[in-house]
C-alpha cells in the first residue's frame, strides 16, 4: 500500500471517529506540526460532505419527479418505483457514508445547518492576549489551534460566550461528545437566564445531530420551538421538517 493511500485511509478514519484517543491525540499532534497534513484533513473533509449533500440531493430530486407524475400512473406501480430508487440511491454512495452507525442523517443534517457563531469578543475590543489569540485561530477556522486555549480561559472563567466559542471549536474538530458537554455544563451555569441561552440550545441540537444522536436532538429540538425562541427560528422549523416532527 503506497504512502499516500495509507494517509488518505488514515485521514478517513479520523474524519469518521474510528479513531480511539491515543490515535486521535497522535494523529492531532501531527495535525498542528504538518500546515500540508491539515490541508488535506479540510479538503476530504469538505469532499465528504460535498458528496453527501449531492447524494442527499439528487434521491430528493428523484423521488420528487416520480411523485409529481404519480398522478396519471398505476399507485403500486409508483411505490415501487419509489421504493426502487431509494434502493438505487443508497447503492450509488459509497458505504462509508450509509453505514457509519444505525444513521448518516443526522451527522449530514447538522453539516447542513451548521454555520460558527461570528466574533462578538474582538469587536467588543477586548485586550487580553490569549484570548485575542484564541478568537484569531478561531476566526481563520484552525479550531484545533483555538481549542487548548479557549480551554484554557474556560477553566478559569464561567462565560456562556466563552463556552459557546469552544463548543463550536469542538464540534468543528469533530468532538461533538465534549461539545455536548460543553454546552450543556454553559446551559447548567446560566440557569436559562442568559442572554445566549436559545444560541447554545441551538448549537446543543446540532452537536447530537453530530454525535448521531438524533432521539435527543429530536427532543431538543421540541423543546426549542416550544420556547418560541427567536434565534434562528426559521432553520429550526426547516430543521424539524427534515426531522419528521
Amino acid at each position: 500500500m503506497s504512502e499516500d493511500v495509507k494517509r488518505t485511509e488514515l485521514i478517513s478514519r479520523y474524519l469518521s471517529g474510528d479513531m480511539d484517543d491515543t490515535e486521535r491525540s497522535e494523529f492531532e499532534y501531527s495535525l498542528s506540526l504538518n500546515a500540508s497534513l491539515k490541508e488535506e484533513v479540510e479538503f476530504q473533509k469538505k469532499l465528504t460532505h460535498l458528496l453527501e449533500i449531492d447524494a442527499r440531493e439528487k434521491l430528493r430530486n428523484k423521488i420528487q419527479s416520480i411523485s409529481d407524475g404519480s398522478s396519471s400512473s398505476n399507485s403500486s406501480t409508483w411505490k415501487r418505483s419509489i421504493a426502487a430508487i431509494v434502493i438505487i440511491g443508497l447503492l450509488a454512495v459509497p458505504a462509508y457514508f450509509f453505514f457509519q452507525g444505525n444513521s448518516i442523517d443526522a451527522p449530514v443534517l447538522a453539516e447542513e445547518y451548521f454555520e460558527p457563531y461570528p466574533d462578538r469578543i474582538t469587536t467588543m475590543g477586548q485586550d487580553l492576549t490569549t484570548l485575542n489569540d484564541a478568537m484569531e485561530f478561531y476566526n481563520g477556522k484552525d479550531y484545533l489551534s483555538a481549542i487548548p486555549l479557549l480551554e484554557k480561559i474556560s477553566a478559569d472563567s464561567s462565560s456562556a460566550l466563552i463556552s459557546l466559542y469552544l463548543s463550536i471549536s469542538y464540534i468543528e474538530d469533530h468532538q461533538a461528545a465534549k461539545a455536548i458537554s460543553c454546552l450543556n455544563e454553559a446551559l447548567q451555569n446560566s440557569e436559562g437566564s442568559s442572554e445566549l441561552t436559545p444560541t447554545l440550545k441551538w448549537y446543543l441540537i446540532l452537536a447530537n445531530l453530530s454525535d448521531d444522536k438524533e432521539t435527543e436532538a429530536k427532543k431538543l429540538l421540541v423543546e426549542y420551538l416550544k420556547a418560541n425562541h427567536a434565534y434562528n427560528r426559521e432553520k429550526a422549523l426547516e430543521l424539524s421538517k427534515e426531522l419528521d416532527l
